[in-house]
C-alpha cells in the first residue's frame, strides 16, 4: 500500500534555515523554515525538551488555524514538550503563515485557500497531494537531523483541512507510527 507514496513524494535533502531560538525553562523553542528543492518554504516551530531522550517521541502537530495559536504557554506543544516529546508544529501550504492575505482576494467570489487551490490546478496537483509532501518534507528533516536520530515513534495529530494530508501521509509513509 505504500509503494503509491513515491507518486507524490520521494525523500530529498531538507535544508533547515533556524530563523530564531527561544529558551524556556525546560524547553527550547526553534522558529525553522523547511526548504528542499522544488518544493514551498514550510514554516514550523520545534519544540525541543531540555532533557532530549535518546529515544524521544515525535508529534507533528498541524492545526488548520495556524501554528501561531498553538504555540504558547499551556498549548498542546507545551504540553507534550513538557511530556518528553519532540513537537513539530507546522503551517501547511495555504495555513498560517502561508495563507493569502485577505485583501487579495475578493470574499464574495474567494476565501483565503483561493491562490493555492487555482496553482494546484495549473500544476495538475491537488492540494491534499501537496500539504501530504509538507508532511515529507517534516519526515525527511527529521531523519536528517542529528538530534532527533533515534525515535521511537513519529505521530501526527493534525485538525480540520489539514486531516486528509495527515491521511494520504500516514498511509503511505512507514516513518509514521
Amino acid at each position: 500500500m505504500r509503494a503509491p507514496w513515491a507518486l507524490i513524494y520521494s525523500p530529498a535533502p531538507v535544508h533547515a534555515e533556524v530563523r530564531g531560538t527561544i529558551i524556556r525553562d525546560s524547553y527550547t523553542i526553534e522558529k525553522v523554515i523547511l526548504h528542499a528543492e522544488g518544493e514551498t518554504p514550510l514554516p514550523c516551530l520545534v519544540f525541543i525538551p531540555g532533557t532530549l531522550g535518546d529515544t524521544a517521541d515525535v508529534i507533528i502537530l498541524t492545526p488548520e488555524n495556524g501554528k501561531s495559536l498553538h504555540a504558547g504557554p499551556a498549548e498542546k506543544a507545551e504540553i507534550y514538550c513538557l511530556n518528553g516529546q519532540v513537537v513539530i508544529l507546522a503551517d501547511l501550504r495555504g495555513i498560517g503563515e502561508t495563507l493569502d492575505k485577505p485583501a487579495r482576494n475578493d470574499p464574495k467570489y474567494y476565501n483565503s485557500e483561493y491562490t493555492n487551490g487555482v496553482s494546484a490546478l495549473h500544476i495538475g496537483e491537488s492540494l491534499v497531494a501537496q500539504r501530504a509532501r509538507d508532511y515529507g518534507m517534516i519526515l525527511d528533516y527529521l531523519s536528517q537531523d542529528s538530534r532527533f536520530g533515534a525515535f521511537r515513534e513519529i505521530s501526527v495529530e493534525a485538525h480540520g483541512k489539514c486531516v486528509p494530508a495527515a491521511l494520504h501521509a500516514a498511509v503511505f509513509d512507514e516513518r509514521i507510527k
